[in-house]
């Protein structure tokens, strides 16, 4: 790490800012929708019970929590485990606390409380430490909202990577046979150091699954990956930001206080333009291929979303690329043609600014061309990844980068 980047580094983690907090990693915010939640996974191994729904955990009635009911049995087992969106890693090091919302409905002795730990990319975790140990009995109907220092979990980390952590669990812990209920109200990392363009020049990449890396064979493979490695060549100090998550569409990326019509995805608190802007970027790219189009976005409705985004960066003094979208084995002939109407329409809209991904993949039907095709019709291999790279690269996108007024 440079001079520079530890200098920064040390600056964050002595001084609090006003923006403490934006840049929390989120893995359950209450959102006012009830039924399961799909950023979890759960298992349970009788005489032990678990109310699940199908494998995920299920959410109260009016949406405000995780619903959590168990029994713990000798011989038994069970656990649940919940994840931002994306199922994404967290660099568990970048933060020095684990916050826990609970609340007990019918009050919950200390002795009860399930036991605690987290989880990384591979599965590996670490040691189960029980709330006991931070979170006393707790009263009918009593909300508290536990601290946990992420170091006191690191002190035993198992084979788990702390820089790569996915979920936090919650499993079994007194094994007593009596029904329990706790509800969890808010689950996020918070704290630590996070460096933003007004420390080290910062690109900030906004999509889907294929700027998440989907179809390459490792993250260094991704187009993304390839242009990380192009910047820190050309600036060891400088950072790339990827917020993209798999199956997002333009709705996802748009601001925190967007109100979106009925029947679109709300906003993605965290992975979206405002989460962006918090790290003052020196530019961003935007690479959504095909989602909205498979989910029912017509290309107008796309290209009205693209302007508001747009309208967010200029407002901000940011550089922004945009991506065509890409061609996708769609069998329908009417999505084949949304895909090529909302590429032609963000080519018009950007000009130079636009990224033409179409081109270096696309076959001759708007299908994706066969040698760089992942083998799904819709992401693509090392190769593919690699032709995108060099879109970006020629396009002038790391030269153009520039620290805003």
């Amino acid at each position: 790490m440079s001079r520079r980047r530890i200098t920064a580094a040390l600056l964050l983690l002595l001084a609090a800012t006003s923006a403490a907090g934006i840049f929390d990693a989120v893995l359950f915010r209450p959102d006012g929708d009830a039924g399961a939640y799909p950023s979890s996974w759960t298992f349970v191994t009788a005489p032990s019970g678990l109310t699940r729904s199908g494998e995920q955990l299920p959410r109260t009635v009016s949406g405000d929590a995780l619903a959590l009911a168990w029994s713990s049995a000798k011989g038994g087992d069970w656990g649940a485990a919940v994840a931002d969106p994306g199922w994404t890693g967290h660099d568990a090091t970048d933060h020095t606390t684990l916050v826990l919302g609970l609340r007990a409905p019918d009050g919950l002795a200390a002795a009860a409380l399930p036991v605690l730990y987290l989880e990384d990319l591979n599965n590996a975790k670490t040691a189960p430490r029980p709330l006991a140990d931070w979170c006393g009995d707790l009263a009918p109907g009593a909300a508290r909202t536990l601290e946990i220092p992420l170091a006191q979990l690191a002190a035993d980390p198992g084979r788990a990577d702390l820089t790569r952590i996915k979920t936090v669990f919650l499993g079994q812990g007194k094994a007593d046979g009596a029904p329990h209920r706790l509800e969890i109200t808010d689950l996020r990392f918070t704290g630590g150091r996070n460096l933003t363009g007004d420390d080290v020049p910062t690109l900030v990449v906004l999509g889907s699954s294929t700027a998440a890396g989907a179809g390459a064979s490792c993250p260094d493979s991704s187009w993304v990956g390839r242009i990380r490695a192009e910047l820190a060549r050309r600036d060891p100090d400088a950072q790339v930001v990827n917020l993209a998550i798999g199956g997002y569409t333009t709705y996802h990326l748009l601001p925190d206080d967007a109100v979106t019509p009925e029947g679109r995805p709300r906003p993605s608190v965290g992975h979206n333009v405002t989460r962006a802007l918090a790290y003052r970027p020196w530019a961003a790219v935007i690479n959504l291929p095909s989602n909205d189009t498979a989910s029912g976005v017509p290309p107008a409705e796309q290209l009205a979303n693209f302007r508001e985004l747009a309208r967010r960066f200029h407002a901000a003094g940011v550089l922004l690329w945009v991506c065509t979208t890409q061609p996708r084995n769609f069998q329908d002939p009417e999505q084949r043609a949304w895909q090529t109407q909302a590429r032609d329409a963000l080519r018009a809209e950007f000009g130079d600014r636009c990224l033409d991904f179409w081109s270096v993949v696309a076959a001759a039907d708007d299908g994706v061309r066969p040698e760089v095709d992942s083998g799904d019709g819709v992401h693509l291999n090392d190769a593919g990844h690699a032709a995108l790279a060099r879109v970006v690269r020629e396009a002038g996108v790391l030269e153009g980068m520039r620290k805003p007024d």
